[in-house]
Protein backbone atom coordinates (compact mmCIF):
# COMPACT_ATOMS: atom_id res chain seq x y z
CA UNK A 1 0.00 0.00 0.00
CA UNK A 2 0.82 3.50 -0.81
CA UNK A 3 0.96 5.96 2.09
CA UNK A 4 -0.60 9.85 1.23
CA UNK A 5 -0.56 13.19 3.03
CA UNK A 6 -3.43 15.43 2.50
CA UNK A 7 -2.40 18.89 3.52
CA UNK A 8 -4.32 21.73 4.50
CA UNK A 9 -3.76 24.01 2.01
CA UNK A 10 -4.23 21.32 -0.88
CA UNK A 11 -6.10 22.96 -3.51
CA UNK A 12 -8.67 20.43 -4.05
CA UNK A 13 -9.55 20.98 -0.11
CA UNK A 14 -9.65 24.76 -1.33
CA UNK A 15 -11.81 23.87 -4.33
CA UNK A 16 -14.02 21.79 -2.07
CA UNK A 17 -14.87 24.29 -0.06
CA UNK A 18 -15.57 26.71 -2.57
CA UNK A 19 -18.49 24.29 -3.31
CA UNK A 20 -19.77 23.57 0.32
CA UNK A 21 -18.61 26.00 3.32
CA UNK A 22 -19.48 23.93 5.99
CA UNK A 23 -16.21 21.38 5.01
CA UNK A 24 -13.95 24.36 5.92
CA UNK A 25 -14.62 23.62 9.57
CA UNK A 26 -14.08 19.85 9.25
CA UNK A 27 -10.99 20.10 7.08
CA UNK A 28 -9.62 22.64 9.86
CA UNK A 29 -10.47 20.26 12.58
CA UNK A 30 -8.88 17.66 10.91
CA UNK A 31 -5.32 19.49 9.49
CA UNK A 32 -3.32 17.27 7.53
CA UNK A 33 -4.39 13.88 7.13
CA UNK A 34 -2.45 10.68 6.09
CA UNK A 35 -4.22 8.04 4.27
CA UNK A 36 -3.45 4.53 2.68
CA UNK A 37 -4.08 3.76 -0.93
CA UNK A 38 -3.01 2.03 -3.36
CA UNK A 39 -3.42 -1.53 -2.18
CA UNK A 40 -2.63 -5.30 -4.21
CA UNK A 41 -6.13 -6.43 -5.03
CA UNK A 42 -6.23 -9.62 -3.46
CA UNK A 43 -4.92 -8.44 0.10
CA UNK A 44 -7.07 -5.51 0.20
CA UNK A 45 -10.41 -7.81 -0.51
CA UNK A 46 -9.45 -10.58 2.42
CA UNK A 47 -9.21 -7.46 4.17
CA UNK A 48 -12.58 -6.53 3.33
CA UNK A 49 -14.16 -9.52 3.85
CA UNK A 50 -12.91 -9.62 7.06
CA UNK A 51 -14.06 -6.34 7.81
CA UNK A 52 -17.69 -6.54 7.20
CA UNK A 53 -19.46 -5.47 10.61
CA UNK A 54 -16.41 -5.35 12.89
CA UNK A 55 -14.27 -2.14 14.15
CA UNK A 56 -10.98 -1.04 12.94
CA UNK A 57 -9.30 -3.10 16.21
CA UNK A 58 -10.67 -6.16 15.62
CA UNK A 59 -10.12 -6.57 12.01
CA UNK A 60 -6.79 -5.74 12.40
CA UNK A 61 -6.04 -8.44 14.73
CA UNK A 62 -7.93 -11.03 12.65
CA UNK A 63 -5.54 -9.78 9.58
CA UNK A 64 -2.44 -9.95 11.08
CA UNK A 65 -3.15 -13.66 12.39
CA UNK A 66 -4.09 -14.24 8.90
CA UNK A 67 -1.10 -13.04 7.47
CA UNK A 68 1.17 -14.55 10.36
CA UNK A 69 -0.34 -18.22 9.41
CA UNK A 70 0.06 -17.33 5.51
CA UNK A 71 3.53 -16.89 6.47
CA UNK A 72 3.62 -13.12 5.76
CA UNK A 73 2.37 -13.29 2.29
CA UNK A 74 -0.95 -13.58 1.13
CA UNK A 75 -2.01 -15.36 -1.54
CA UNK A 76 -4.84 -17.33 -3.37
CA UNK A 77 -2.92 -20.62 -2.83
CA UNK A 78 -1.66 -20.22 0.49
CA UNK A 79 -4.99 -19.43 2.06
CA UNK A 80 -6.72 -21.82 -0.08
CA UNK A 81 -4.20 -24.14 2.05
CA UNK A 82 -5.65 -23.01 5.45
CA UNK A 83 -9.02 -25.46 5.62
CA UNK A 84 -11.83 -23.42 6.98
CA UNK A 85 -11.61 -25.18 10.01
CA UNK A 86 -8.15 -23.20 10.17
CA UNK A 87 -9.31 -20.51 9.70
CA UNK A 88 -12.16 -20.27 12.54
CA UNK A 89 -9.24 -20.93 14.75
CA UNK A 90 -8.03 -17.82 13.88
CA UNK A 91 -11.20 -16.17 14.96
CA UNK A 92 -13.00 -15.90 11.61
CA UNK A 93 -16.50 -16.93 11.49
CA UNK A 94 -17.32 -20.02 9.06
CA UNK A 95 -19.29 -17.76 6.87
CA UNK A 96 -16.17 -15.58 6.41
CA UNK A 97 -14.39 -18.89 6.10
CA UNK A 98 -16.34 -19.37 3.06
CA UNK A 99 -15.80 -15.92 1.39
CA UNK A 100 -12.17 -16.34 2.10
CA UNK A 101 -12.04 -19.34 -0.02
CA UNK A 102 -14.45 -17.70 -2.83
CA UNK A 103 -12.46 -15.02 -2.92
CA UNK A 104 -9.51 -17.15 -3.38
CA UNK A 105 -10.75 -19.46 -6.14
CA UNK A 106 -12.09 -16.26 -8.32
CA UNK A 107 -8.74 -15.10 -8.19
CA UNK A 108 -7.35 -18.13 -9.23
CA UNK A 109 -9.46 -17.82 -12.13
CA UNK A 110 -8.45 -14.67 -13.05
CA UNK A 111 -11.41 -12.43 -12.14
CA UNK A 112 -9.11 -9.91 -10.10
CA UNK A 113 -6.84 -9.55 -13.32
CA UNK A 114 -5.91 -5.89 -13.56
CA UNK A 115 -5.65 -6.26 -17.39
CA UNK A 116 -9.71 -7.46 -17.46
CA UNK A 117 -10.86 -5.12 -14.31
CA UNK A 118 -9.30 -1.65 -16.48
CA UNK A 119 -11.53 -2.51 -19.54
CA UNK A 120 -15.13 -1.92 -16.99
CA UNK A 121 -16.99 0.77 -16.52
CA UNK A 122 -17.65 1.48 -13.20
CA UNK A 123 -21.34 -0.60 -13.43
CA UNK A 124 -19.61 -2.84 -14.79
CA UNK A 125 -17.45 -3.29 -11.93
CA UNK A 126 -20.05 -3.38 -9.13
CA UNK A 127 -21.73 -6.71 -11.52
CA UNK A 128 -18.49 -8.22 -11.66
CA UNK A 129 -17.12 -8.20 -8.49
CA UNK A 130 -20.69 -8.91 -6.96
CA UNK A 131 -20.11 -12.55 -8.84
CA UNK A 132 -17.68 -13.60 -5.92
CA UNK A 133 -19.54 -14.82 -2.80
CA UNK A 134 -19.07 -12.29 0.29
CA UNK A 135 -18.66 -9.45 -2.36
CA UNK A 136 -21.11 -6.45 -2.10
CA UNK A 137 -21.77 -3.57 -3.26
CA UNK A 138 -19.95 -2.22 0.25
CA UNK A 139 -16.88 -3.85 -0.79
CA UNK A 140 -16.90 -2.38 -4.46
CA UNK A 141 -17.10 0.86 -3.27
CA UNK A 142 -14.00 0.21 -0.99
CA UNK A 143 -12.62 -1.20 -3.69
CA UNK A 144 -12.64 1.88 -5.93
CA UNK A 145 -11.45 4.15 -3.26
CA UNK A 146 -8.54 2.40 -2.00
CA UNK A 147 -7.10 0.16 -4.98
CA UNK A 148 -8.00 2.28 -7.85
CA UNK A 149 -7.38 4.77 -6.45
CA UNK A 150 -11.13 7.19 -7.03
CA UNK A 151 -10.77 10.21 -6.00
CA UNK A 152 -14.71 11.06 -6.67
CA UNK A 153 -16.70 7.84 -4.90
CA UNK A 154 -19.08 8.11 -1.89
CA UNK A 155 -20.36 4.84 -0.25
CA UNK A 156 -23.59 5.35 1.43
CA UNK A 157 -23.67 1.89 2.74
CA UNK A 158 -20.10 2.69 4.78
CA UNK A 159 -21.63 2.73 8.82
CA UNK A 160 -18.36 4.85 9.41
CA UNK A 161 -18.77 7.91 6.91
CA UNK A 162 -22.36 7.81 8.26
CA UNK A 163 -21.94 8.32 11.27
CA UNK A 164 -18.58 10.61 10.91
CA UNK A 165 -21.16 12.99 8.98
CA UNK A 166 -23.45 13.41 11.12
CA UNK A 167 -21.82 13.24 14.35
CA UNK A 168 -19.42 16.07 13.04
CA UNK A 169 -21.81 18.17 11.22
CA UNK A 170 -24.49 17.53 14.08
CA UNK A 171 -27.09 16.23 12.24
CA UNK A 172 -29.26 13.12 11.73
CA UNK A 173 -29.33 12.67 8.37
CA UNK A 174 -30.39 9.12 5.93
CA UNK A 175 -27.72 7.45 3.78
CA UNK A 176 -29.49 8.87 0.93
CA UNK A 177 -29.90 12.20 1.97
CA UNK A 178 -25.57 12.00 2.79
CA UNK A 179 -25.25 10.74 -0.75
CA UNK A 180 -26.86 13.79 -2.45
CA UNK A 181 -25.46 16.35 -0.48
CA UNK A 182 -21.90 14.34 -1.33
CA UNK A 183 -22.60 15.04 -5.24
CA UNK A 184 -21.68 18.64 -4.64
CA UNK A 185 -18.07 17.56 -3.17
CA UNK A 186 -17.55 16.22 -6.90
CA UNK A 187 -15.01 15.46 -8.43
CA UNK A 188 -13.23 14.94 -4.81
CA UNK A 189 -15.97 12.72 -2.69
CA UNK A 190 -12.99 10.81 -1.82
CA UNK A 191 -11.17 13.12 0.04
CA UNK A 192 -14.06 14.01 2.43
CA UNK A 193 -14.84 10.57 2.79
CA UNK A 194 -11.49 10.17 4.25
CA UNK A 195 -11.80 12.87 6.37
CA UNK A 196 -15.07 11.74 7.72
CA UNK A 197 -13.50 8.04 8.50
CA UNK A 198 -11.04 10.37 10.65
CA UNK A 199 -13.80 11.85 12.42
CA UNK A 200 -15.56 8.27 12.79
CA UNK A 201 -11.84 6.39 14.07
CA UNK A 202 -11.44 9.40 16.59
CA UNK A 203 -14.39 9.06 18.55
Amino acid sequence: MTQVTLKRRDARLDALIEKDPKLQHLFDHVGDLTIEISWDMFPFLVYTIIGQQLSVKVVQTLYARLLSACQNTLTPERLLGLSKDTLRSLGLSMRKAEYLHALALAADSGMLEKDTLDTFEKPELFAHFQEIRGIGPWSVDMVLMFVFDDMDHFSKKDLGLIHGYNRFFNRDMHPDDIEKDAMNWRPYRSIVAHYLWHVHDSK
